[in-house]
């Protein structure tokens, strides 16, 4: 089980809008595409056959703008999005004949480096003056339950006379930015830098969820078990690497933490219920589980190791899913 706390998810949103959308620091391009084409993730830029202002007079591929800051529905999801992550595509004379658009894909400012492809559910065919549609994207980041969590989903919604709204329409993310998105991630968790968590155990019987605080875990001290400290993992410090699932997996350096009692027995048995994560500082709320089965210390030498690693998912349908290190006492 793992849960994200829930402004760490917000920030977590933000900080993907900026990524995909204001790549470079500059504001990325969206661009239509003529070819019959479903993208995949090995799908490359030069696969796309843009749509050209010959076939569509008025045609120009649109900057995708930034956003704003995260906010929640009701559902508990955070959204990101709005009137400057919009782009019109309409006809401003008659196209010299019918042409079908099939999707969309994203580049960074300069036009070269791939970020993104959808294909449309419905291709549009342009065929008259003032033909068009409107592209509106957003970003949306949820807690999807208990763990493995899932909770980062980029959706891209399609208006037009034809198709008045499609939502979740297919968004792709190339190979190639997989990697960069991972690392992305890491940045906002604070860790990129040296890769370092604090793993803490609690002893207080806690389900975590999203909206649990740093206060609300009463962590194990060396007094109730001898030896214990809180024990540093490396969970992001790794170069990212592709399974042969597709996922994009940041692997760990340093060997999984072990929390072991020494010096002494236990004064009595103690029932630790889970783990929570923090910054190197301690100060920074990460992540939270709690064990399928509580682990009970009782004599001297009890304990256990707490491996984890995170990924980042490739997912069909417009859904990308980002799953945290699962922990478990091995």
């Amino acid at each position: 089980m793992y849960r994200v706390p829930d402004l760490l998810t917000q920030a977590v949103t933000n900080h993907i809008a900026g990524y995909l959308y204001l790549n470079g620091g500059s504001n990325s391009i969206v661009h239509l595409y003529t070819n019959n084409l479903i993208p995949t993730p090995a799908t490359a830029l030069g696969n796309f056959t843009e749509l050209t202002n010959v076939q569509v007079p008025g045609y120009v591929a649109g900057t995708a703008g930034s956003f704003g800051a995260a906010i929640r529905d009701n559902a508990g999801n955070w959204l990101e999005g709005g009137n400057t992550g919009t782009d019109n595509f309409v006809a401003t004379g008659p196209p010299p004949s019918p042409i079908p658009v099939y999707g969309w894909f994203l580049t960074d400012s300069t036009g070269a480096n791939l970020l993104a492809s959808g294909a449309f559910a419905t291709p549009f065919t342009y065929t008259l003056q003032e033909d068009g549609f409107n592209l509106l994207a957003y970003i949306s980041g949820g807690d999807q339950g208990a763990g493995p969590l899932t909770f980062l989903e980029l959706m891209y919604q399609f208006i037009s006379p034809l198709n008045p709204l499609e939502t979740n329409a297919m968004f792709v993310l190339p190979d190639v930015t997989m990697g960069p998105l991972l690392t992305a991630i890491q940045a906002i968790l604070g860790t990129v830098s040296t890769g370092l968590v604090h793993i803490h155990l609690f002893v207080n019987n806690l389900t975590p969820t999203k909206n649990n605080v740093l206060g609300d875990f009463t962590e194990l001290t060396s007094g109730e078990v001898p030896g214990y400290a809180a024990a540093s993992a490396n969970w992001y410090a790794g170069l990212p690497r592709r399974l042969n699932t597709g996922a994009w997996e940041d692997p760990s350096s340093l060997a999984d933490p072990s929390f072991i009692c020494s010096g002494s027995a236990p004064g009595s048995p103690t029932t630790v219920y889970g783990w929570f994560a923090t910054d190197t500082t301690n100060a920074i709320l990460l992540g939270s589980g709690r064990f399928a089965v509580p682990f009970t210390f009782t004599l001297l030498g009890d304990g256990f190791a707490l491996p984890g690693s995170p990924q980042l998912l490739q997912a069909s349908g417009g859904v990308v899913t980002w799953t945290g290190p699962d922990l478990e006492p091995n």
